[in-house]
């Protein structure tokens, strides 16, 4: 009966999924650090926001009064820093499945890379956004396509080439009994990395450096991205409601909305999995029932409205 163990591999399974999930882990950071950036530089809503919206819509009332009563005008911060937060675990979760299935080969960077972009990718467009209410591949979000798709590309390809580094820079070749001291895949005093033979030394050196630096650049996203949500979380707190002097319609934020929602604000909630268009030249907003004047306004005529 097999054991689950490749030939050569240097570390059993339940290893190697935690050093995938540690990888993960490491590209999630990073995934939400390039995703804020992209929220801050565009102003446009991103997947972070899709996720938090959706909470906020399915969150008992109780709840959700409980957040504001408690933590105010910092309440949506705070929700969108544990949005973050749990897209950097969903990272560290999806590499140790895939190390579970064994669909990351052992230590090809590249292919890694591919099939854990891919994955991520497929992931973020066809699962969250539609679960967030934000249709498929974000058809429904009020948001720039290319301030959205661009920076999910991008986070998907670092995510699959952190994840992927980082396991091969920890997974190392199993010692030689005949050479005491070195480090061999088994074979001699060179091994084959990236289709040729390097020196014993060298691949040994650059895993530690990849690896140190890999820690580095994981680090550094989440302090970065800290330091994003608080400075932001800050500033929506300390603006005024109605709007402050020289920005009327208000900046998107992270905190409350303003007491009156600028129209590029408003977000649409559909349950269509294909956007309905809409015939302007025959659509009817009918006002009627308890009122004493009913009446009908075509979409120019409320366009036309202040």
């Amino acid at each position: 009966m097999s054991s689950g163990v490749l030939p050569g591999d240097p570390v059993s399974p339940d290893v190697r999924i935690r050093i995938a999930a540690a990888g993960g882990f490491l590209g999630g950071a990073v995934v939400v650090l390039i995703v804020l950036v992209a929220r801050v530089a565009t102003g446009s809503p991103g997947i972070l926001d899709a996720i938090a919206d959706a909470i906020v819509l399915h969150m008992p009332s109780a709840l959700f009064a409980a957040g504001i009563q408690a933590y105010g005008a910092h309440a949506k911060g705070i929700l969108f820093a544990a949005t973050s937060g749990g897209v950097v675990v969903a990272g560290a979760a999806l590499a140790a499945v895939l190390a579970t299935t064994r669909a990351i080969p052992r230590r090809s960077i590249r292919r890694n890379s591919a099939i854990l972009g891919i994955t991520a990718l497929a992931t973020a467009e066809l699962a969250i956004l539609p679960l967030a209410g934000s249709g498929f591949v974000g058809a429904d979000l009020v948001s720039d396509a290319v301030a959205l798709q661009v920076p999910l590309v991008a986070a998907a390809l670092a995510y699959g080439l952190v994840t992927a580094a980082y396991l091969r820079s920890t997974v190392e070749p199993r010692s030689n009994a005949s050479s005491p001291g070195r480090v061999t895949d088994g074979q001699g005093p060179e091994i084959l990395e990236d289709g040729r033979l390097v020196p014993l030394e060298r691949p040994v050196r650059r895993r530690s450096v990849l690896q140190v630096g890999l820690l580095a650049a994981g680090a550094g996203s989440i302090l970065g991205s800290a330091l994003i949500l608080v400075r932001r979380s800050q500033a929506t707190a300390e603006q005024a409601l109605p709007g402050s002097p020289g920005d009327p319609e208000g900046t998107p934020g992270f905190g409350f909305t303003r007491a009156v929602t600028p129209i590029g604000q408003f977000y649409v909630v559909s349950k269509e999995y294909v956007p309905v268009e809409v015939d302007e030249s025959g659509w009817r907003l009918a006002v009627s029932g308890l009122v004493e004047n009913p009446r009908e306004y075509t979409l120019p005529e409320l366009r036309a409205l202040p």
